[in-house]
């Protein structure tokens, strides 16, 4: 079952796999065509309701596939001038000129006249309430008077005013909140989505990252705590600017005392707060890292921190009492070695590598595939967490869910990319997103730059040369001139 933003994913991973959108479109207008006439073999006639998106284009593709087996009409509520989307309009265009095109003040004549309606209006991602005409319409086409088939999912479902076709159409999979009384008879069409596409991440992944608000201001687009550093101080420093890269508001590093003067002349963007142990966290810290993380979105612990028991004790009890999103990585691993279940119930995620995974308990003896993936969805379903395997191809598994990362190269060896890894991670949970899209974006992005940074690096590449890269991955449409 996927939710409605992972359509969109999986398009733009497609495309970018070699099956154009257009290609996606023509197929499942195709198979909705299929399910008209298999599903309603007396039909003569058909009303086509499209909608100004992608899912009216669905409904205009299958309007051509229908013209000559049965009479075809087209409603367009919002007329021809309407229609948004360049395929939509693509589709549009190659409708036989003698399919009958109306807008809105044709819709009565049109549903009175036909046999079966399709409800190809507005897709997935409508909530609250509809706005007219759309809401009418809806309140048409659940009064009984023909058999109506909708495309993906019916319009309006997740609203105040939803109806139940006879049956509805999907496309890859069902979608969230979809089932029988809701959606009638449901049929899955297969529209050459690339496994690849669901199972490796890819350029749709970067859909997912929260875009601001023209009218936001400070604070509202994240706000991490980072709790690291003492015998390392670059790991803090390149985590924390690697999340600001990501485009959070805010990012504080707590660090020991010895420490804070070193992760501060970083850079003048971090904001530092000194802790009182010297070089490791210890018990008296905990209020005032209590206090921070009240202040964030969210929290990462553990690039450069000291991995002795003053540490992982202050730490744990830090987990104990924190119940936001979190990330966890290096330094902070020591502290969950033998009972990773203690995390059972926090929302996070977790980016060990094969040595840490297996100082966590899950040592890898098998070395095959499945058995990788066996190993890390038992320390997700041990732990609740999402676990970000960090290799020479990445793994996230979150539940039964799992998708492998293939961005990255081997000049991504050198140290400090695995900080970089874990403050995207923690600027994406701390932008609200859920871990398993926190983590799966910072793979990808964190890869890509990698790539992109080789290109000009080779293996001298080190990790701070990704800083600028960042951004030219996760916002390539807005920065990529013309």
């Amino acid at each position: 079952m996927m939710d409605f933003e992972e359509v969109a994913v999986l398009d733009r991973n497609a495309e970018a796999l070699g099956v154009p959108t257009g290609e996606l479109m023509e197929n499942a207008g195709r198979g909705l065509a299929d399910a008209v006439v298999e599903s309603f073999p007396d039909a003569t006639s058909v009303c086509i309701l499209c909608g100004p998106g992608n899912n009216g284009g669905d409904g205009l593709v299958a309007a051509r596939h229908l013209h000559g087996s049965m009479k075809v009409k087209v409603v367009l509520p919002k007329g021809r001038e309407g229609v948004k989307t360049e395929l939509s309009r693509l589709n549009l265009q190659r409708l036989p000129e003698d399919v009958e095109v109306v807008g809105l003040d044709g819709l009565d004549r049109a549903l009175n006249g036909t046999d079966v309606w399709i409800d190809s209006l507005l897709g997935s991602g409508i909530h609250g309430s509809l706005r007219a005409p759309y809401r009418d319409i809806v309140a048409r086409l659940g009064s009984g008077e023909r058999p109506v088939l909708a495309v993906d999912i019916p319009t309006g479902m997740e609203t105040d005013t939803p109806y139940v076709p006879h049956m509805t159409v999907t496309f890859h999979d069902v979608k969230t909140g979809m089932n029988e009384k809701k959606c009638g008879k449901i049929r899955i069409v297969d529209i050459g989505i690339p496994p690849d596409a669901s199972e490796r991440t890819g350029p749709g992944e970067l859909l997912l990252v929260p875009r601001p608000r023209s009218s936001s201001h400070k604070n509202q687009n994240g706000r991490l705590l980072i709790i690291g550093g003492g015998p390392y101080t670059g790991a803090p420093a390149l985590a924390a600017m690697a999340a600001l890269r990501c485009g959070v508001d805010i990012v504080q590093v707590a660090t020991p005392k010895l420490a804070h003067p070193v992760v501060a002349g970083f850079s003048p963007d971090l904001i530092v707060r000194p802790l009182r142990g010297d070089t490791e966290l210890v018990a008296d810290d905990l209020n005032y890292l209590l206090e921070l993380a009240e202040m964030s979105d969210a929290v990462l612990a553990g690039p450069g921190l000291d991995p002795g028991e003053a540490t992982g004790a202050a730490l744990r009890e830090f987990i104990s009492k924190y119940d936001g999103p979190l990330a966890l990585d290096a330094g902070a691993f020591p502290a969950l070695a033998g009972d990773p279940s203690f995390l059972k119930g926090r929302k996070g995620v977790l980016t060990p590598h094969l040595g840490e995974l297996a100082r966590l308990g899950y040592p890898l003896v098998d070395y095959s595939d499945e058995a990788r993936v066996d190993l890390v969805r038992k320390a997700a379903r041990d732990t609740g967490m999402t676990v970000l395997l960090k290799g020479a191809v990445d793994l996230v598994v979150h539940g039964d869910l799992v998708k492998s990362n293939h961005t990255g190269n081997p000049a991504m060896t050198v140290g400090g990319t695995g900080d970089l890894l874990a403050g995207m991670v923690g600027a994406f949970l701390a932008k609200g997103m859920g871990p398993w899209k926190a983590a799966r974006v910072a793979a990808y992005v964190a890869g890509s730059a990698g790539d992109r940074g080789f290109e000009f690096r080779g293996y001298s590449l080190v990790a701070s040369d990704l800083l600028d890269i960042i951004p030219e991955v996760i916002w390539a449409d807005i920065l990529t001139p013309g």
